[in-house]
């Protein structure tokens, strides 16, 4: 699984987030502390929805948080937008929140 604590990413207070395959936070959920460089080949333009539960989180099209890039605070999107819809390659929290 891409945030097994063996790929050296750390976890961190105040960062947490779930992302889902479909809308609605429904299908397959991925719930994480830790930056994804790469969300592997399950996960890699599968994120449709997302729960920030907390932190600033950027989402990138792109593996090792390259391309083009949303932001978001802590909230519930249960459809992150046709644009972003299964385009999510990578994500990292930016600053903690409580």
């Amino acid at each position: 699984m891409p945030n097994d604590p063996a790929h050296g990413q750390a976890a961190r207070r105040g960062c947490d987030v779930a992302v889902y395959w479909d809308t609605g936070y429904s299908g397959e959920v991925w719930r994480t502390t830790e930056d994804q460089a790469a969300t592997g080949p399950h996960w890699t333009k599968h994120i449709t929805s997302i729960i920030v539960i907390s932190g600033i989180w950027d989402f990138y099209a792109d593996a090792n948080y390259s391309g083009e890039v949303i932001t978001l605070p802590p909230g519930a999107y249960p459809f992150i937008g046709d644009h972003w819809k299964e385009r999510i390659s990578s994500f990292r929290c930016v600053r903690a929140t409580q």
